[in-house]
C-alpha cells in the first residue's frame, strides 16, 4: 500500500510540475505545492520581465489531480493533498473569480469533507461574481437536492434552466427533482415539454415506484400507455409492483439517498 501511494504521490507531482511549466509562467509567493516540487528560478534576462500568473484553467486541472491523489491517500497525505487542492482552486479564484470550473470543485470538496456552510458561501460567492453563470446554479441547486432542501433545489434549478434552455442535464435534474419532492404534476408538466406526454408520464411513474408512491406510480403508467400503448417500460411497472429499474435509481441517486 505504501509502495502504490508513494508511486501515486510521485506521479501528481509530475504532472503538477507540467502543468505549472506548461503554461512557462510563475505561480504567486505562498502557493502550496506537493511534497518535493520545487519552482525554477528565472535566468537572469527573465528575472527582469514581469512575472505572470498562470490561467485559472491550469490551476484548477493541477488542483483536481491532487484532489484525486486525495481520494486514494490516507491518513495525513490525505488531508495535505486536500489542503492543497484546496489552494489550487482557491488560487484559480484569484486570477479568474468567475471561474465556473474552480467554483464548482471548490464547493464540491468543502461538501466532501463536510464542511457544508463553506461549500454554499463558496456556491453563492461564485453567483455573486456572475449572476448568469448557469452552471453553478445547477450545481447549488443539486446540493440543496442532496440535503432535501427540495424548495431550494428547485429554485436554483430552475434559475440553471432559464438561463440555458436547451442544457438537457439542467432540464432532466429540474423534472426528477420536482418529482422527488412530490410535486407531480409540475413534474409531468416539465417532462412533457421535453419528451410528450408518454414519457413524461412514464417518467413520473419511475420516481414514484422509487419513493413508494405505488397509487402514482399506476395512475402515470396507465396514462403513459394510454398515450403510448406501445411503451413497454410502462407496462412493465404496472405488471411488476415491485420492479424499480436502475436507471432511474441513478437518476435520482442526487435527491433520494443522502440521509
Amino acid at each position: 500500500m505504501r509502495r502504490c501511494l508513494g508511486a501515486v504521490t510521485a506521479f501528481l507531482t509530475a504532472l503538477f510540475m507540467f502543468a505549472c511549466k506548461t503554461e512557462e509562467k510563475v505561480l504567486p509567493p505562498g502557493t502550496p505545492l506537493p511534497e518535493g516540487v520545487t519552482v525554477e528560478k528565472a535566468d537572469k534576462q527573465g528575472a527582469a520581465g514581469p512575472k505572470r500568473l498562470p490561467k485559472a484553467t491550469t490551476c484548477v486541472s493541477a488542483a483536481q489531480v491532487l484532489e484525486d491523489g486525495g481520494d486514494l491517500a490516507e491518513g495525513a497525505k490525505k488531508q495535505q493533498l486536500y489542503d492543497q487542492a484546496i489552494a489550487g482552486y482557491r488560487q484559480a479564484l484569484e486570477i479568474d473569480p468567475k471561474c465556473s470550473a474552480a467554483t464548482i470543485r471548490l464547493a464540491r470538496l468543502y461538501e466532501k469533507l463536510g464542511q457544508m456552510p463553506r461549500a454554499v458561501a463558496t456556491f453563492e460567492q461564485g453567483l455573486k461574481n456572475n449572476p448568469k453563470d448557469a452552471a453553478v446554479w445547477s450545481e447549488l441547486g443539486m446540493y440543496h437536492g442532496r440535503r432535501k432542501n427540495f424548495d431550494e433545489s428547485i429554485r436554483c434549478l430552475r434559475q440553471a434552466v432559464a438561463l440555458d434552455p436547451q442544457n438537457q442535464t439542467y432540464n432532466n435534474n429540474l423534472g426528477w427533482c420536482l418529482a422527488r419532492a412530490g410535486r407531480f404534476d409540475e413534474s409531468y408538466q416539465h417532462f412533457a415539454r421535453l419528451f410528450g406526454p408518454a414519457r413524461a408520464h412514464y417518467n413520473v411513474a419511475r420516481m414514484a415506484r422509487h419513493m413508494g408512491r405505488e397509487d402514482v406510480c399506476r395512475h402515470h403508467a396507465t396514462e403513459a400507455l394510454r398515450h403510448d400503448p406501445n411503451l413497454a417500460d410502462a407496462r412493465q411497472l404496472l405488471e411488476s409492483p415491485t420492479a424499480e429499474d436502475s436507471a432511474v435509481r441513478q437518476a435520482t441517486v442526487e435527491f433520494a439517498d443522502e440521509p
